[in-house]
């Protein structure tokens, strides 16, 4: 027989067999709670709260245009974060470097996981870009994703170099992205 025990009330309670409460002291049967024929009123079962996926977000160092000054920031990762919705984010970055990866405030220990990361800066795009990127895309000559995109083994990557693949040509950043 199922029993719950109730110390601090000094019963055990078996409603979903019998119906029937116990006393703890004497141990005997009591009047049933409800009748057979009825449903017998249970408390809900309590449960256990949710487990939450742990909040992971990705530490970035970033200077911005024109500064000497690297700042560490943290986004939210597989979230688009626009420079206005966190403080730090430069909307004309100069470089940037993958830093770490966190687990609710803790840096992930696993490696792998981290070399794996990849930022994005999704630049805006001015009309006449628009206009020929939507040109390309149909024409198949292009996927249409130019945002240029790191991963920690790049280091430090320069937005303001025109030789190299991460230049943004004085583009301001629409967003920043890491997955």
């Amino acid at each position: 027989m199922l029993l719950l025990a109730l110390p601090f009330l000094g019963y055990l309670i078996s409603p979903v067999l019998s119906g029937a409460v116990y006393s703890a002291s004497n141990r005997h049967i009591q009047e049933p709670l409800v009748s057979s024929k009825e449903e017998p009123n249970l408390l809900p079962i309590p449960t256990l709260p949710s487990v939450k996926e742990k909040a992971v977000t990705v530490g970035l160092y970033i200077t911005a245009s024109g500064s000497h000054e690297e700042i560490y920031v943290e986004i939210p990762l597989h979230e688009r974060v626009s420079p206005n919705a966190l403080l730090g984010l430069p909307r004309h970055p100069q470089s940037a470097r993958l830093a770490d990866l966190l687990e609710s405030g803790a840096q992930v220990s696993n490696r792998r996981r981290i070399e794996r990361t990849i930022c994005l800066i999704h630049p805006v795009i001015s009309p006449e870009e628009r206009s020929m990127r939507s040109h390309l895309y149909r024409t198949g000559s292009d996927n249409g994703d130019w945002s240029p995109w790191f991963m920690l083994d790049d280091g430090i990557v320069n937005f303001e170099h025109p030789a190299n693949r991460w230049f943004l040509a004085g583009r301001e950043v629409e967003s920043y992205e890491c997955f």
